[in-house]
């Protein structure tokens, strides 16, 4: 965005070993650098920081420091500049170890735009476009503040800070994407918990962590950065969770997400969930079949989608299924498959809709099950279904409370899932006699909570789960 260092050649040794193109608008960018050389006090230029500023106030642009050399943050930031200081730095040396320091620094870019990329209207192989904006210049371009006034201490108001001073309350993080109203209904079930719990001192620190993995990384590294932070409702998104997880997990902190359903957050040891999951959905379904379809012979087949293929090995283990296929959609022979299927009691099917509709032409009144109840309307559009089980979840039984708050209907449970998420944390909240968070003590309260919710029963029985699912499995006319 603007270059302000006489120390430029650092500078673009650092893009020429990135290969990163430089823009001069930040809404142009798709990655900001900040570049701190040495000596930097944390004062600026008015227009500088006005910037830095807007950069760091975007709601996707990634926001990477850079210290050069033995360059450190400073111990007090203008109030619009502390996220800085809750944001991870990369250090690049500019000796013998520049290359491989820039190397890492590129890779962590391109983890950060990965997702982004691969929806992106352009070409992959794009050269990223990166603003880059150079401050903390040498003692000599410092000399030249020294007289203006310090900056006040001011608690930060910024998306992406933490409160410096709480009163002693407790601070929950509220992870959603706050620009969706399921993101909406996830603070506002928060809220609503809060609400009914008035005897405990609680502040929230709610951010957007949108249905992006960047984001969802960016505010997990912002929580884990404050020891006051005792636990964290969210995320919303599947890509936001899984990208937020292994921070949560390193740092030990309890997470509990209201609408995140991918069977591989169990994977990670301090994620809950009172939303149920794919996997769940898939485990009913195999208990469906058996209890109720006479137990046939099933072949178990999905296409290449990772989700796919999750819900169809749950499917498989829980039915104990000697048979999972495997199909690519650019490439597959429909009749092989209709060969190698044909002899199977029920197809259980997980993947796209237009491939579903294809088997179910050419299978005749072969039995057939769609996983993916919400692909239902798709189907029958696509393919005469008739016969075809559909299996979808039940939604919980909703109270009025939410309407009564807030004058209208939620669009989804999701406010109910975050309901429940909260009481969940503040009855498993455990403080030292100091009164500093007791991680391992919350996460096995956790472990062994039971409870009814607003949205169900809920046990978490030493694991991620700890919703109970319903579905219905209907037959199609």
């Amino acid at each position: 965005v603007a270059a302000h260092s006489i120390d430029q050649p650092v500078v673009e040794r650092i893009l020429s070993q990135l290969e990163f193109n430089r823009v001069d608008d930040i809404g142009a960018a798709q990655a900001l650098l900040v570049i701190i050389a040495e000596g930097w006090s944390g004062r600026l230029k008015p227009d500088l920081q006005d910037r830095i500023e807007t950069g760091i106030r975007h709601p996707s642009l990634p926001v990477v420091p850079v210290l050069i050399d033995d360059a450190t943050l400073p111990d007090k930031l203008p109030e619009g500049l502390r996220a800085l200081a809750y944001i991870s730095p990369i250090n690049v040396h500019t000796g013998s170890t520049f290359e491989r320091d820039t190397d890492r620094l590129g890779r962590q870019i391109r983890r950060y735009l990965r997702d982004t990329r691969q929806t992106s209207r352009f070409p992959l192989n794009l050269v990223m476009v990166v603003g880059i904006v150079i401050f903390g210049v040498i003692l000599l371009f410092l000399a030249r503040l020294q007289g203006e006034d310090e900056t006040p201490g001011i608690i930060p108001t910024s998306t992406m800070s933490v409160p410096e001073d709480t009163d002693g309350a407790i601070m929950i993080g509220v992870a959603a994407a706050l620009d969706t109203d399921r993101g909406i209904e996830i603070e506002r079930g928060v809220q609503l918990a809060l609400a009914d719990r008035p005897d405990m001192a609680v502040d929230l620190l709610v951010q957007d962590s949108r249905c992006a993995s960047l984001t969802g990384l960016q505010v997990a590294e912002l929580f884990t950065s404050s020891p006051d932070v005792a636990g964290v409702i969210g995320h919303q998104c599947d890509v936001s969770c899984l990208a937020a997880a292994p921070i949560y997990t390193d740092a030990g902190y309890a997470a509990i997400t209201p609408g995140c359903t991918t069977p591989a957050l169990a994977d990670f040891s301090t994620y809950r969930r009172t939303v149920p999951s794919r996997a769940q959905e898939a485990v009913a379904a195999a208990e469906y079949v058996r209890d109720n379809l006479g137990n046939p012979t099933v072949a178990v087949v999905h296409d290449e989608q990772i989700l796919a293929g999750q819900m169809a090995r749950a499917f498989a283990a829980a039915y104990e299924a000697s048979e999972i296929i495997t199909v690519e959609t650019g490439s597959l022979d429909l009749d092989a498959l209709v060969d190698d299927i044909q002899g199977a009691g029920l197809v259980y099917f997980v993947g796209r809709t237009t491939t579903a509709a294809e088997l179910v032409k050419r299978l005749d009144d072969q039995p057939f099950m769609l996983a993916l109840g919400e692909e239902r309307e798709a189907l029958v559009e696509l393919a005469a279904a008739s016969g075809v089980y559909v299996v979808t979840v039940i939604p919980p039984t909703l109270d009025e409370r939410y309407q009564q708050a807030y004058g209208e209907a939620p669009t989804s449970p999701i406010y109910a899932y975050a309901y429940d998420a909260t009481i969940m944390l503040l009855d498993s909240l455990v403080l030292n006699e100091n009164g500093t968070v007791d991680r391992n003590a919350i996460r096995d309260r956790l472990d062994a909570y039971t409870a009814t919710g607003i949205s169900g029963p809920l046990d978490c029985d030493g694991g991620t789960d700890c919703a109970r699912i319903q579905i219905e499995v209907e037959q199609l006319p």
